[in-house]
């Protein structure tokens, strides 16, 4: 402003002359100065707090630049930390607790039942053949009974019986098809051949014997013949359905000593051998039967044990 009032007045002091010319110029000088100095006076100098706040305000916008909003035609509902909807603090206050089920326990194993073969006794008896007869269509089929009562035959054998007993409380194993093993020795402790591994059961044509429990007990018949001579008797199997009979005459007449082993159907021991001492007293033949230690296998149970 005080420029133009400088070149104005000038401008009109040099179409009057030089002299007023120069003299309008001081004039407009001194006047633009008074200008000047009137117009920093009027001007409010902003204070030490409001360029304080100029300066935060200045920092924000550097640090917090505007942001522009496109448009998006997908709208995304799923709640983000920025759009996440503020709810209410929950309390989650749990049930009361329950009490353990107690664990449960696997019933024990059961017990397989075992059998209980045991050794009776053994004993001379009177016998008899019992058929079916001797010929070729009836090989294989030979059997001895007992006779029971008085007998005018002077046939008789040499017989180890066992059964397999019941006992109380307890499931008591079947046994099936039983059989017998011999083994013979003379007088001089040597024994007869290599054993006799299928003997005769008393009244049974087949070579082994069933022992159910508190049944029927078995007798194996371990020699026979009369009082001065003797004879054994086995059975041989030729074929799945078919036996023979084998027989043969002890020389020496009976054996001073017998063992007989009882086996189940997978040839195992169902009791430890029984050992027969045969003796002859007077023309009168005994035998004397070793029987197992009391509580080994095969011993026979006392009563109520």
């Amino acid at each position: 402003m005080s420029s133009l009032i400088s070149v104005g007045a000038t401008a009109g002091a040099l179409l009057i002359s030089q002299k007023l010319a120069l003299f309008v110029l001081v004039i407009c000088v001194i006047a633009t100065i008074l200008v000047q100095t009137f117009w920093k006076e009027k001007r409010v100098e902003p204070s030490i707090r409001e360029r304080a706040q100029e300066v935060v305000d200045r920092l924000q916008q550097q640090a917090s630049p505007v942001q522009t909003q496109t448009a998006n035609p997908s709208i995304n509902n799923s709640p983000t930390f920025n759009n996440a909807p503020v709810f209410a603090p929950q309390i989650f206050i749990p049930p009361p607790s329950q009490p353990a089920a107690p664990a449960v326990q696997a019933p024990p194993p059961q017990e397989q039942p075992r059998h209980n073969v045991v050794f009776l006794g053994a004993t001379f008896v009177k016998l008899t053949y019992s058929g079916p007869g001797y010929s070729s269509s009836t090989d294989g089929m030979h059997s001895f009974s007992e006779v029971v009562g008085t007998s005018r035959g002077d046939m008789i054998g040499l017989v180890a019986r066992f059964r397999n007993e019941a006992v109380f409380g307890q499931d008591i194993k079947a046994i099936r098809r039983a059989r017998a093993h011999l083994k013979l020795f003379d007088k001089n402790s040597r024994e007869i051949g290599t054993g006799f591994s299928a003997a005769l059961w008393l009244g049974h044509p087949d070579d082994t014997f069933n022992l159910i429990p508190n049944a029927r007990g078995g007798s194996v018949l371990v020699c026979w013949g009369t009082k001065t001579k003797a004879n054994v008797s086995w059975k041989t199997r030729v074929a799945v359905d078919r036996l023979r009979d084998n027989e043969i005459a002890l020389s020496d007449g009976y054996p001073s000593r017998a063992e007989v082993t009882v086996m189940d159907s997978n040839d195992r021991p169902l009791l430890e051998p029984i050992i027969l001492e045969i003796t002859k007293t007077k023309g009168e033949l005994s035998v004397t039967a070793k029987r197992p230690l009391p509580g080994a296998p095969g011993s026979r149970p006392s009563l109520g044990r």
